[in-house]
């Protein structure tokens, strides 16, 4: 893995604390560099699951899950988006994890 995508993520979510939205992160993808997850307390089972691998600076995969517990990735997936901008990937963020206010 070359340093752009060891710190993609890092990058994410550096410009994430600067949006507010009310969502935590969930690392349950540890030995993954490049993958972060999403939650919030509004929907609990919902989970947006993000990866940088493989893609240009600013462009991210991301997993839409339902049925996901605490502490457990397991839910299903019931959309997936190949290569979205940051401001595409915090709409859907608000959306799936309801957060629009």
């Amino acid at each position: 893995m070359d340093n752009a995508e060891n710190t993609s993520i890092t990058r994410l979510l550096s410009d994430l604390r600067e949006v507010s939205g009310g969502w935590q992160t969930a690392d349950y993808w540890v030995d993954d560099l490049c993958a972060i997850g999403l939650t919030s307390e509004a929907r609990p089972q919902h989970l947006v699951y993000v990866n940088t691998s493989g893609l240009v600076r600013g462009r991210f995969y991301v997993e839409l899950e339902v049925g996901s517990t605490k502490g457990y990735v397991g839910g299903q997936v019931v959309a997936t988006h190949e290569s979205l901008t940051f401001s595409e990937l915090i709409a859907l963020v608000r959306v799936h994890l309801g957060l629009l206010h």
